[in-house]
């Protein structure tokens, strides 16, 4: 697959700057464009808190509240889309904002675009951010690559992904996501298909990924190993760590997602800890 146009949610609140260089570092790469997302409920959609004992006035000052509100943040959210543009010249750049529910659209944009770039779900921990998260990881069949909230390491250009190492457990999620990252073979200096534990199907597998990515330009190499008192996210995370420019390949959710919520699991381990970025299909 190649990569021409990078979808990129924001809104009017949050500090989403390692977010946009990450974004825009890829689309230099690839030479792709940017379409900056802005993703909003309408104000009279918000008001949720008046109830049938409140008064006239008190119903009025909510409604312009909440106005005010979100004024303020669509406001911000086009000044950013200007800064952006500004500081990215070189970068074929477009605004679309939006009225509704954040999962539905980024969903709906997301079918246009070859990959969303989202940040660490530590950081951005809010309603609106789950939503995107849904729209982006569950609903939308394309790949995401999540920007760590701190990077180790500077994400540049000439850095990103010169190491890719991808998480092979022999599933359909971690089968897309080698297809997402196919266009960062060729510039990579290496691919390292890293599969934990003994199961042998699982290495065999691992061995067949080594043979696709190497026919789509990969220097690629295969291991496995024993996560034995860590877990498997740890391992993920510790490993990824010990390289500069290393950009973590994996599958989202090969269990349920309501499982993984309830009671933890790899990728919402690496959604939230992860110091590298991440690029995850579904």
């Amino acid at each position: 697959m190649s990569i021409k146009r990078i979808l990129l949610p924001v809104n009017g609140r949050d500090d989403v700057s390692e977010v946009v260089h990450l974004a825009f570092d890829v689309a230099r790469m690839v030479d792709a464009e940017v379409e900056v997302l802005h993703p909003y409920v309408p104000y009279y959609d918000a008001i949720t808190t008046v109830g049938e004992a409140g008064s006239a006035a008190q119903i009025a000052r909510d409604i312009e509240l909440a106005r005010s509100r979100f004024e303020t943040e669509n406001a911000q959210a086009k000044r950013l889309f200007e800064t952006i543009s500004e500081a990215h010249a070189d970068i074929k750049t477009s605004f679309v904002e939006m009225a509704g529910r954040a999962h539905d659209i980024v969903m709906r944009r997301a079918f246009s675009s070859d990959l969303i770039v989202i940040g660490n779900a530590k950081a951005f921990d809010s309603v609106f951010w789950r939503d995107v998260y849904d729209g982006a990881l569950i609903h939308s069949a394309r790949p995401v690559l999540v920007a760590p909230t701190k990077p180790r390491t500077p994400v540049a250009t000439d850095n990103f992904a010169s190491d890719v190492l991808i998480a092979w457990n022999g599933t359909a999620e971690s089968a897309r996501a080698v297809s997402a990252a196919e266009p960062f073979f060729a510039n990579a200096d290496q691919v390292r298909i890293l599969t934990i534990g003994d199961d042998s199907p699982q290495a065999e597998t691992a061995e067949q990924m080594k043979v696709f990515a190497t026919l789509h330009g990969a220097n690629a190499s295969v291991r496995v190993i024993e996560a034995g008192n860590k877990s498997v996210a740890e391992v993920l995370i510790e490993d990824a760590s010990a390289n500069p420019g290393t950009l973590l390949v994996m599958g989202a959710y090969s269990h349920a997602r309501w499982r993984e919520r309830l009671f933890g699991g790899v990728t919402q381990d690496v959604l939230h800890q992860a110091g590298v970025p991440v690029l995850m299909a579904h």
